[in-house]
């Protein structure tokens, strides 16, 4: 660590802020219906909030991951594995909750893309984490 931050305090900010600032406003937003325009732009072609869906859990997912503690142990996947587990959870929750308000509808495809962000970024973030973990034992 030259100067600053160590790189695991840096992504725990950025989860925070993207969580707070993206994830949290988005889903309020369109639970009250009213998207604001960058996030209407995604819906505005067809299946735009699948890859809304995809691309928003995704980048949850890998700053969650990044900014987890990253054990030397051979069962090192485990608190990845237990945290995405928990987020599509949480999603599974929030997509339900869905079909009680009448400005959303749950969706089985909406959930699916979320999985697939959540496993697609969350398995490159782990990935990244071990190379730089294997890069530091090595060198």
């Amino acid at each position: 660590m030259a100067g600053g931050w160590p790189l695991r305090n840096r992504m725990k900010i950025l989860l925070l802020l993207f969580f707070t600032i993206v994830i949290v406003p988005a889903i309020v937003l369109a639970d009250l219906g009213r998207l604001p325009g960058f996030l209407a732009a995604i819906y505005a072609f067809p299946d735009g909030d699948k890859v809304g869906h995809f691309v928003l859990y995704g980048v949850l997912a890998f700053l969650l991951v990044i900014a987890l503690p990253f054990g030397k142990s051979q069962k090192r996947w485990k608190t990845p594995l237990l945290a995405c587990s928990l987020l599509v959870v949480a999603i599974g929750i929030e997509e339900i909750s869905q079909s009680l308000l009448v400005t959303r509808s749950a969706d089985v495809l909406d959930f699916a893309c979320s999985v697939l962000g959540v496993a697609l970024f969350g398995c490159v973030a782990w990935r990244i984490k071990c190379k730089k973990l294997s890069t530091k034992t090595d060198g």
